[in-house]
């Protein structure tokens, strides 16, 4: 089935072969002017899931897919990431839904804002797209929706009241907890590592980890634990800590590949 950047960008690699040649003109043209086209070939049947693909497979035929999209040969759960960029993002996640058992559409950011106060940003989005997530979940039942909760730019004085006060923690998850019973939300995604990793004890870092967890999960919400390609590729992660973190969490997820930076890129 197609594959665009906007869908989901962190389960598929072969929009690679796109940036490769995104200077040449008919790739600039077609990509822009041609909508997704159904066709009655899968792309295995089409030999772009065989190593002798070449980038032109690609290229001719990215924007299209197997028209039978209720069809899946992965019998076990799938995660899809999906970036809201524009109006396009929701009819694709309409059109490829009952190919994923979870689904990532949001990202939240959240910050200490006092003493055991948080704030959660990014839940306008959530609102604003609510009846288009309620569609999604009428059309494939086993369908859940998660957001990322990610830490960002957190000060030094509000890293140290969280991993010194275990009041602050609980604060912290009952927030997390209220805001996934407001918004209908079946867990959150955390993204403790992106946030956290150098900043405070590798064993302070899962300490916080498995409480929200456990928190989220004491009250029928489900947790997962996202560890980003920069840890999941190296020993950041190793057996010790994975096991604790699958000890309380509904899955662990090893993201093993994302967009390189636009400082770095390639």
């Amino acid at each position: 089935f197609q594959v665009k950047a906007n869908m989901c960008p962190k389960l598929f690699l072969l929009d690679l072969c796109l940036i490769i040649l995104m200077k040449s003109n008919y790739v600039e043209s077609t990509m822009e002017t041609s909508e997704p086209r159904a066709q009655n070939l899968t792309v295995f049947q089409r030999g772009l899931c065989d190593k002798k693909a070449t980038k032109n497979d690609i290229l001719l035929n990215h924007n299209t897919y197997y028209s039978y999209t209720n069809d899946t040969k992965i019998m076990t759960q799938v995660l899809g990431f999906l970036e809201i960029s524009n109006d396009n993002s929701y009819i694709e996640a309409s059109r490829f839904i009952h190919k994923f058992a979870k689904l990532s559409p949001y990202e939240l950011e959240t910050r200490r804002s006092g003493p055991q106060k948080y704030h959660i940003s990014g839940l306008g989005l959530i609102r604003n797209t609510k009846r288009w997530a309620e569609d999604l979940t009428k059309s494939n039942r086993d369908l859940t929706i998660f957001p990322i909760l990610r830490f960002p730019n957190w000060k030094t004085p509000d890293i140290l009241a969280l991993i010194s006060s275990y009041g602050e923690l609980i604060e912290l998850s009952k927030e997390l907890i209220r805001i996934c019973e407001e918004n209908d939300l079946d867990g959150l995604i955390l993204d403790v590592w992106s946030g956290f990793y150098g900043k405070m004890p590798t064993s302070s870092l899962t300490f916080i980890a498995q409480e929200i967890c456990a928190r989220l999960r004491m009250n029928l919400k489900q947790a997962l634990i996202l560890i980003p390609p920069i840890y999941a590729n190296s020993e950041v992660i190793n057996r010790e800590i994975f096991e604790i973190l699958a000890g309380v969490a509904n899955y662990v997820i090893l993201d093993m590949y994302d967009y390189s930076s636009s400082w770095r890129p390639g």
